[in-house]
């Protein structure tokens, strides 16, 4: 029996939803409520992690949508899974992604920075995007991956003390390459392959902020991990969408 246009073609629509980026430890802020702490907001990712303590007493509270890095203590919270999980077992590609509404470090001191990290069962951060107060009057936003040697690999790009918004990514293959990105572009890509092959925490990293007020340093609208389909399976699904396009157009 012959398969119907309209059919082939919501079947095909229905396999192209589901093969859009998967977040797997991800927090997006959008719908949070005002006043709430990183430990107050759903995870969105399948992995469904929660942040060991909260934020609020030392002044990390989304406000309007977006999660406001604000107030003087140096904090760490960490959202663990209960036992490490195989990246192969989530897919191929990921990316990890630092989507930025703004950051002002005009007040902050020099060193000051807040990490969003990913970490493996050995504790070594796979993926991380910092910001970085380096000097009075320059900033940096860093990219940092661990490569199969077991090095760190780092990458910088530099920026004012006021800005946004902005987003920063990390993208790799397990056994490939790894991408670093600001906005759609690739600021450099590593030398050696992406080096981990399981995930165990995602973590949130203040240090060293004195800014004297209450002001956020540095507003996020969401961060996290996601798995990616890969180019060719984008390429498989163009060319369904296109046969169902023909099927149709026969049928008129």
């Amino acid at each position: 029996m012959k398969m119907k246009p309209y059919i082939f073609s919501a079947l095909t629509c229905a396999m192209a939803a589901s093969l859009s980026a998967q977040a797997l430890d991800y927090w997006d802020f959008a719908t949070a409520t005002d006043g709430d702490g990183l430990q107050d907001v759903a995870n969105t990712g399948s992995l469904g992690t929660a942040w060991n303590f909260n934020t609020t007493a030392q002044g990390d509270v989304v406000t309007s949508g977006v999660f406001n890095v604000s107030g003087d203590e140096t904090i760490t919270r960490k959202a663990t899974l209960a036992s490490a999980t195989a990246l192969n077992t989530l897919g191929s590609s990921f990316r990890y992604e630092l989507d930025v509404a703004s950051w002002d470090l005009t007040n902050a001191d020099v060193g000051t920075s807040v990490a969003f990290r990913v970490a493996d069962s050995a504790a070594q951060n796979f993926a991380q995007i910092i910001l970085e107060k380096d000097t009075a009057t320059t900033a940096r936003f860093r990219w940092s991956t661990e490569l199969s040697d077991g090095s760190s690999f780092f990458r910088q790009e530099a920026v004012t003390l006021t800005g946004g918004p902005a987003v920063y990514a990390i993208e790799f293959e397990l056994g490939g390459l790894v991408n670093y990105l600001s906005g759609a572009t690739v600021v450099n890509t590593s030398t050696l392959n992406f080096g981990s092959s399981d995930i165990a925490e995602s973590l949130f990293v203040k240090n060293n902020i004195t800014t004297g007020t209450a002001d956020a340093i540095l507003s996020v609208n969401s961060f996290g991990l996601s798995a990616v389909p890969e180019p060719s399976t984008y390429a498989l699904i163009g060319g369904l969408l296109a046969l169902s396009y023909v099927m149709t157009r026969r049928r008129k």
